[in-house]
């Protein structure tokens, strides 16, 4: 459901430049608006609020971007689609006694992303840290094969956090509410507006300050002649 400012917003906006634009080419409303003190201080002051508020980014909710914890599950898909099958055929060919304990029971091809990753990790770490002084060049080597197919270890640490971000809930989205510059920005436009353009709908009349006219006078309507209102 849009906030209701940023309805009030859009009428203070059409208000403005609908004024704005019969005074610029309607010579008679300029003539009538004078006697009243009107004058091009005055009026350059009108668009400059009007603008002002048009070109305030700010003022308008913003698109919420996708939630990050969605983003990282479709990265770590894709970071197991292309790393796990290029890891597994290096060991296999080269080490096969690793790719066997790091790959034993991980069917890469239907695992969950996130199940898949995390074991991989994991295994890769215990084959990192083993304190197995008999295994270890073993393991290195299979580490450096690994490092050569560009699966380094700062590789995996990027997978890791990828993994951290889908395991955290993603933060709910706070309902958007205009700064109160924006708010300030919209009172003094309409303001202004009410100043040299306000209507008094139960008795019919249009007033420019302190001036009654009908609202049917055609110098103080807000659409040109001859253009939809």
């Amino acid at each position: 459901m849009s906030h209701p400012f940023v309805a009030r917003r859009a009428d203070a906006l059409d208000r403005a430049l609908r004024f704005l634009r019969n005074v610029s080419h309607i010579q008679a409303v300029v003539d009538a608006l004078v006697t009243y003190g009107y004058s091009s201080s005055e009026h350059e002051f009108g668009w400059s609020l009007a603008l002002e508020l048009a070109g305030c980014r700010s003022c308008c909710p913003r698109v919420p971007e996708p939630a990050s914890t969605e983003a990282s599950r479709e990265a770590i898909a894709a970071w197991c689609e292309m790393t796990l099958p290029r890891a597994r055929a290096a060991l296999r060919r080269l080490h096969p006694a690793v790719a066997e304990r790091l790959f034993e029971g991980l069917d890469i091809d239907r695992a969950d992303p996130l199940e898949a990753a995390s074991l991989y990790l994991q295994r890769c770490a215990v084959l990192e840290h083993a304190a197995d002084p008999a295994s270890r060049d073993a393991r290195q080597a299979a580490l450096d094969t690994l490092h050569r197919r560009g699966i380094t270890r700062a590789e995996r640490d990027r997978a890791g956090a990828l993994l951290e971000a889908c395991r955290t809930p993603a933060a709910s989205a706070k309902p958007w509410e205009p700064s109160p510059s924006c708010v300030d920005r919209v009172d003094r436009l309409e303001a202004w507006l009410d100043d040299w353009c306000t209507r008094a709908p139960s008795s019919g009349v249009a007033t420019t300050r302190s001036a009654s006219v009908s609202i049917h006078d055609p110098l103080i309507r807000l659409t040109p002649p001859g253009a939809s209102p």
